[in-house]
């Protein structure tokens, strides 16, 4: 199991598209080799945690015979079980491998499967696979952040812990120095039953959003938090992010003046595509950057 890097996305860009951080699967024999240098379907990204089971079985398939990192002795061992005969179904393989990825903390978002702090936590109450046979594995935080039923998360304390900055100094050499101080400026928070109100209302609970981290330190709510229901709104929000940093009266003023300064300086578009895909990509994955 691993996150896709720059290279994973870079590699895939005329294919599947991934984005940085979707959690996958790999050979762990040639991992360490070049793309272009390993067998076919020495990795794969699931869409969901149901469809691990078929991206498996196509790796079985396609990669490990043709694999030559694989040590001697371990393809002696696959070939042999590979020819043996199972009398489990594939329902039983199917659960196990659902289980399994839950356990881990491996949950289903809209960009495909992530892995975050929380869901690792959640993970580790998961009983082991064939121990509880009413109950299926259930991931802790669902599409768009909501808490499963078998859960009693709120939004609220979703957000307690140190913040999670969805920016970090790989960012500076994409954007406008501009656009990486003002996105420096934010964190990650999560809609609350209370802030379902105006343009909000259709919004689902828990959705991730974006929020000034001045006024998250006082627990401030209002214009100060956005959320993009959308990868494509992202961008739109960055004014109203600006003027709610101009009069924030939390917000240092150095800050505030180095803004001002900033304010005119451009980015390249096709740099600016793959610093939002990256931010949106974060809203939903566990990266923690430290502030």
């Amino acid at each position: 199991v691993f996150r896709a890097g720059r290279e994973d996305v870079a590699s895939r860009i005329n294919s599947k598209k991934v984005v940085h951080g979707q959690v996958g699967i790999r050979c762990r024999f040639c991992a360490h080799l070049a793309h272009s240098d390993r067998a076919s379907r020495s990795s794969s990204f699931p869409s969901s945690l149901s469809r691990i089971y078929q991206s498996l079985t196509m790796m079985l398939r396609d990669h490990f015979p043709k694999c030559t990192s694989m040590p001697d002795a371990e393809q002696t061992k696959f070939t042999m079980l590979k020819e043996s005969k199972t009398t489990q179904g594939a329902s039983g393989y199917k659960r196990y491998w659902l289980d399994s990825a839950t356990k881990l903390g491996m949950v289903d978002t809209p960009q495909g499967i992530i892995i975050t702090e929380r869901s690792q936590a959640a993970g580790l109450s998961v009983p082991p696979f064939g121990t509880s046979n009413d109950v299926p594995a259930v991931a802790s935080i669902s599409l768009f952040g909501q808490q499963d039923p078998s859960t009693t998360l709120s939004p609220e304390q979703l957000e307690n812990g140190s913040p999670f900055l969805l920016v970090d100094e790989e960012d500076r050499q994409l954007v406008s120095e501009y656009l990486y101080v003002l996105m420096s400026q934010v964190q990650r928070v999560f809609l609350t039953e209370s802030e379902r109100v105006g343009n909000r209302k259709t919004l689902e609970v828990g959705l991730p959003g974006i929020a000034c981290r001045h006024c998250c330190r006082t627990n401030r709510k209002g214009l100060c938090r956005l959320f993009p229901a959308r990868r494509r709104s992202l961008p739109s929000k960055i004014k109203d992010l600006h003027n709610h940093l101009r009069r924030c009266s939390l917000c240092p003023s150095d800050v505030k003046e180095t803004l001002m300064k900033l304010k005119d300086e451009s980015a390249d578009n096709e740099n600016l595509k793959t610093f939002f895909n990256s931010i949106w990509a974060r809203l939903y994955s566990g990266k923690i950057i430290k502030p």
